[in-house]
């Protein structure tokens, strides 16, 4: 199947009511685990919610999400200065291309369409801070975080003044809408939204819509939905109770909303699915 950049003139049909979010939030323990033990969880966590789309939803349009920096490296230790270094943190080329077949070969067999947070790696003393959309066995979009954090280089200890700010590759050619299933979708990373990077990307044209503006983020007490109608907005942060999810209508109301949490045999409430009412 052949994906292409939204043709933004027009507004694609989305019905709300027949649409299905899944957000992954792990506890803290997830992000100090193995790069190997990530991926096992992660895999199983959307093997859950096919099973329960396919089970409770049949046809319904999903999108399963989680947050910034859900693949990078915690489990790095500071040096004796105090000092965390970005070569540790972030993840080698050929961990990420093991991750990309994954969540490829897991995303064949559903319509259910894959953006589980950012993974950070490096190539070539180079380092991104980016998230893959997966759809039917393709990698269908991808986005590179374009506003860092000092965090994003990996000195704590140091004012952001200091650290090598050329070490991060900085998503200066992105693109970040684009269109699957019908569904227009912008894309954020974390301080992207703080500096209104989609809303400018879109220039302030009213005829360049939108279905759903995605951001995955860290840590930003920042609510920042572009200003449009029958917009869903979507923040997902690793800390759970700093996550936003907003549907807007046409009469500028918001969209009633519940939610499933999905059951598993050891007992987490890290899988959540959400339903809109029109």
């Amino acid at each position: 199947m052949k994906h292409t950049n939204s043709d933004q003139n027009k507004k694609t049909e989305f019905d709300i009511s027949k649409f299905k979010l899944i957000v992954f939030q792990p506890d803290k323990e997830f992000y100090e685990k193995t790069f190997a033990e990530k991926l096992v969880i992660l895999s199983e966590k959307i093997k859950q919610a096919k099973q329960f789309m396919e089970a409770n939803f049949p046809g319904n349009k999903s999108l399963f999400v989680a947050p910034e920096y859900l693949f990078k490296n915690m489990s790095a230790k500071e040096d004796d200065s105090g000092r965390y270094y970005i070569e540790d943190r972030y993840y080698s080329h050929e961990q990420k291309k093991q991750y990309q077949e994954i969540l490829k070969d897991l995303s064949k067999d559903t319509d259910m369409i894959l953006a589980p947070g950012t993974i950070c790696w490096g190539k070539s003393k180079q380092y991104r801070n980016m998230i893959y959309f997966f759809h039917q066995g393709e990698i269908i979009h991808k986005y590179k975080k374009m506003n860092p954090h000092a965090l994003d280089y990996d000195y704590p200890s140091e004012s952001p003044d200091n650290v090598d700010k050329s070490l991060f590759k900085k998503g200066e050619s992105n693109t970040n809408t684009f269109n699957v299933n019908n569904m227009d979708i912008g894309v954020e990373v974390c301080l992207d939204t703080v500096m209104d990077q989609l809303a400018s990307d879109l220039g302030g044209n009213p005829n360049k819509k939108l279905n759903i503006h995605l951001v995955v983020a860290d840590g930003v007490d920042y609510i920042n939905p572009i200003q449009q109608e029958n917009l869903l907005f979507i923040k997902i942060e690793r800390e759970k109770t700093k996550g936003q999810i907003v549907a807007i209508l046409s009469d500028r109301s918001m969209s009633q909303q519940q939610s499933d949490t999905l059951p598993n045999n050891d007992g987490d409430d890290d899988l959540v699915v959400y339903h809109f009412k029109k």
